[in-house]
């Protein structure tokens, strides 16, 4: 396995990555990348490219833990007053003729530092029409919100959408509104635009299935009722774990806290301890949406729980910056 950085020396700088910026900097001041990890992975080229990042309160992230221990952790975090300021990771994947995205990011319709993966994708040489495949791990806004243009027309036009089965028929139940939490609903009005405009071009998926050959759907739910994980074969195996464990930090260090915007708390905590424990004793590295960039890393065994041990080192192998 083969790792790089293109166009940047140090991958953990979070000051030079695509789509960082202070919360004063508007929209179009931040879409130039300075600066793009990639990696090989077996029959696969991967890049990770940033939408930006989430402003999250922090109660969010420690919905049921005590002050004292709340501070400590979150100081470790990239906190700002009582926000954190999450990071939105992409992978991109090559492989033969095919282009293939988990996710596509919030676009213009969820926060205003996210939004960034579009202008990040060209500017790593990608073109949006030639994006063959796209998945979607679940839907949130800060994953599918981007798949409309600002026209109403699609973002990637000759692309094929994978849903989770359990997903689509969470979100795009017709009584969702009535059976759901006030809270999510502005989720599932998000949710239901952005599914619903690609209906015609949807295969719907459900754990063990595979997208193309050597990337195989994994049962997380919790985080969602539907949210699904991805094995990528080769090079002693890699998975894609989105929001499963939503901070690196949290997720690995305290697996057992619950993490406010799951959905079926317990179930999220029973999957994530479950992809962990393989994890860990496979070697088996791990790619989290929300981890520090590029959230490549390992989670090594460390007394009852895990530490992040990170995969992110490389040489600089190409200028992509504009």
């Amino acid at each position: 396995m083969s790792l790089s950085i293109k166009g940047t020396e140090e991958a953990t700088d979070v000051s030079c990555l695509p789509g960082s910026r202070t919360p004063s900097e508007d929209r179009s001041g931040a879409s130039a990348v300075t600066g793009i990890f990639a990696f090989d992975h077996g029959d696969f080229e991967i890049s990770v490219v940033s939408d930006g990042y989430l402003e999250i309160a922090e109660e969010i992230f420690t919905p049921d833990v005590a002050p004292g221990e709340r501070i400590e952790v979150l100081r470790r975090l990239d906190t700002v007053g009582s926000i954190v300021r999450a990071p939105t990771n992409i992978p991109v994947l090559r492989v033969r003729d095919e282009l293939i995205l988990f996710d596509v990011g919030g676009g213009d319709r969820y926060q205003e530092t996210d939004g960034r993966f579009l202008d990040n994708l060209r500017s790593a040489g990608f073109d949006p029409a030639a994006v063959t495949k796209i998945v979607f791990t679940h839907a949130h806004p800060d994953h599918t919100g981007a798949v409309l243009a600002a026209d109403g027309e699609l973002v990637f036009p000759n692309a094929t959408y994978f849903v989770g089965a359990a997903e689509w028929d969470y979100w795009m139940d017709p009584d969702f509104f009535s059976k759901a939490p006030e809270a999510i609903h502005e989720f599932g009005r998000g949710a239901q635009r952005d599914l619903g405009a690609v209906r015609d071009r949807t295969v719907m998926i459900k754990p063990g299935d595979d997208v193309v050959g050597g990337i195989r759907a994994i049962d997380t739910a919790g985080h969602t009722p539907g949210h699904l994980s991805f094995e990528i074969a080769g090079n002693g195996g890699l998975i894609i774990a989105v929001d499963t464990a939503t901070s690196e930090v949290i997720g690995l260090e305290h697996p057992d806290w619950h993490f406010g915007y799951d959905s079926i708390p317990d179930l999220a905590v029973k999957n994530r301890k479950r992809l962990l424990d393989r994890a860990s004793a496979d070697k088996t590295k791990l790619l989290g949406f929300h981890w520090t960039y590029p959230g490549l890393g390992f989670a090594e065994a460390h007394g009852t729980a895990y530490r992040f041990v990170s995969a992110a080192h490389g040489r600089q192998k190409q200028d992509t910056s504009r």
